[in-house]
């Protein structure tokens, strides 16, 4: 590293030292700002109030998004609600899903082929959800690149789903139309 290679040329001066010190303490301040500002922003997005209601006619739809990390999660949300009229929840773990589902309705639920807060594989929670009586009929799609444990998930009950590669394309608007217009 640089300080390493400047310890080798002899004892850094108190001007560096005090350069080097201010740039960690800063760069440790926006790290921290940074996972703060995503921790609240998780936060908020758990907070669903259900069916809101936007022009009076009818209520918003609601997509339950399961495992996905918060940018990724972002980027979902972004792209839905550029597309429908849409309220996205998040839900880190199969836990917090089952319990969100079974709580309030969802029109769709879109699960991470490997869940980012406890590496859970989201094919075992299609399997659980399509398993209990009370949810199989909840539409799910597998949110992934791979072309083979989307298969995985329909052959479990799942409607064919997408990958993150994919979002925005014209291809997965049509997908989502049936479940979100």
């Amino acid at each position: 590293t640089a300080t390493s290679k400047l310890r080798d040329r002899g004892t850094p001066s108190p001007r560096f030292k005090k350069a080097l010190a201010l740039f960690r303490s800063e760069a440790n301040r926006d790290h921290l700002r940074i996972t703060t500002l995503s921790a609240r922003l998780f936060a908020w997005s758990e907070f669903n109030p259900t069916q809101q209601v936007t022009d009076g006619s009818h209520p918003m739809k609601q997509v339950l998004s399961v495992g996905q990390c918060g940018f990724d999660h972002g980027a979902i949300s972004r792209f839905l609600s550029s597309q429908f009229d849409v309220e996205v929840t998040a839900a880190a773990t199969a836990v917090k899903a089952l319990d969100l589902l079974r709580k309030q309705p969802f029109d769709l639920v879109l699960v991470n082929r490997q869940f980012d807060a406890d590496g859970d594989e989201g094919l075992d929670f299609v399997k659980a959800l399509k398993a209990d009586e009370a949810l199989a009929a909840k539409p799910v799609m597998l949110v992934t690149n791979f072309p083979k444990y989307d298969q995985q998930a329909v052959a479990l009950g799942a409607v064919s789903g997408f990958g993150k590669a994919a979002i925005g394309s014209p291809d997965v608007v049509r997908k989502l139309e049936p479940f979100l217009k």
